[in-house]
């Protein structure tokens, strides 16, 4: 019977290993959570570069408009626009009725002009309409879309890339 006792115990170990269950399974690595894109105006892919200006720097450049045209001129007249800094903008706008203006970045806020409008009474600007002046201090980088509204549903459009 003593020469028995190893087997048993091998025999009692296997059993007790092969009835043991399987340790669980090591916890799947956290995933992050599905994120959605929302786009609520042009974004940087597919904002435009600054408005170029024609050779003599005073040509200005057209936006978009419906019922309206549109023409911008920038000052100062540098390529590259930085928030927190002021930016002028020069327009000239066909249509009727006092213009309103704001401007809208995708995450930001909408904002009005820092200053203006303001008519401007005389100009050597070849464009078409009437022509203001507006103040803009831009709060954040991304693709500001600034709207302009005149009476009789018109409205236009200038979108600027800022640094």
């Amino acid at each position: 019977m003593n020469s028995l006792r190893p087997v048993v115990a091998l025999v009692a170990a296997t059993v007790l290993v092969a009835c043991t269950p399987d340790p669980p399974a090591p916890a799947a690595p956290p995933t992050s959570p599905p994120t959605t894109t929302v786009q609520t105006g042009p974004t940087a892919a597919v904002c435009p570069a600054t408005p170029s200006f024609g050779p003599n720097g005073n040509d200005g450049a057209p936006g978009s408009g419906t019922g309206m045209t549109v023409y911008v001129m920038l000052f100062p007249t540098t390529r590259v626009l930085r928030h927190g800094d002021e930016l002028k903008i020069a327009w000239r706008i066909t249509g009727t009725g006092s213009p309103v203006f704001s401007a809208s970045s995708q995450g930001a806020a909408t904002i009005t002009p820092s200053w203006g409008p303001e008519a401007h009474g005389g100009s050597n600007w070849n464009a078409p309409g009437d022509e203001y002046g507006t103040g803009w201090v831009f709060p954040s980088a991304g693709c500001w879309t600034i709207q302009v509204r005149r009476d009789a549903g018109a409205s236009g459009q200038v979108a600027l890339r800022v640094g």
